[in-house]
């Protein structure tokens, strides 16, 4: 088995980096057979992104607090838990963001893309929603507020809940929407094939921006925003179970 480690220099893991490139080597990232992150949720999050275009699972251990994404630290026996470990396939959301220039710039999430103010002023969003799995166009009211979120399920226990959104439980092939302290208040679950539109109202008065898993791209001017599920760029991240030890 070729195993790549990464480690989060923030959360001081180098330490341990080095006690599992010692026992087990370090594989190059082309030739890998997994990823091992250790670090907390951020880094993994983070370790997702650089390896779009790898696709490698990834197996990670928790230095960080929460750990929802990664598995208890230990570094025995890493071969054999990674073998025994559950995949969890995960696809993310595919962002097209059109901006005044005429510029489209594609960019992911595997949490969540958020659409923002960007002034004292609410945004006025127009949102339209095409679910091709149901078979129908769904146009909703013009929202007047701070934002929305569109997430997925592995997002749905963060920004998406902390502003009340509707929990997703077991459901996989979704999508969550959920406005941010708009007038109406707005909540939908979509299939994974949906297709939502956010057109900015009143953009000299009413400036938004965008964030996409916590991370705020440098796209001034933006007039547009469509949210996909990227289907076909499935990525796994391993997970054991409660009682593995």
């Amino acid at each position: 088995m070729k195993i790549h480690f990464l480690a989060d220099k923030k959360k001081g893991a180098l330490p341990a980096w080095l006690r599992c490139v010692q026992r087990y080597g370090q594989a190059p990232l082309t030739e890998a057979d997994f990823v091992v992150v250790l670090g907390g949720d951020g880094f993994m999050l983070k370790t997702l992104h650089a390896l779009l275009n790898y696709r490698i699972p990834v197996f990670g251990l928790n230095l960080g607090h929460v750990g929802y994404l990664l598995n208890r630290f230990s570094v025995d026996n890493l071969p054999k838990r990674i073998e025994q470990a559950e995949k969890k396939e995960i696809v993310p959301l595919r962002i097209s963001a059109s901006t005044k220039d005429g510029q489209e710039h594609e960019l992911y999430a595997f949490n969540e893309a958020v659409v923002l103010r960007s002034s004292a002023q609410a945004a006025r969003l127009e949102t339209v929603m095409f679910d091709f799995q149901a078979k129908k166009k769904v146009t909703l009211q013009t929202l007047l507020g701070d934002g929305l979120i569109v997430a997925t399920p592995m997002g749905s226990h963060g920004y998406y809940a902390s502003a009340s959104g509707q929990p997703l439980g077991n459901q996989q092939n979704v999508m969550a929407v959920q406005s941010i302290c708009t007038q109406p208040r707005f909540n939908k679950i979509v299939s994974n094939h949906a297709d939502i539109f956010v057109h900015p109202q009143e953009l000299g008065k009413r400036p938004i921006h965008l964030e996409c898993d916590g991370i705020r791209p440098d796209l001034p001017n933006l007039t547009r925003v469509r949210v996909q599920t990227a289907i076909g760029r499935t990525y796994a991240i391993l997970k054991e179970k409660q009682n593995v030890r």
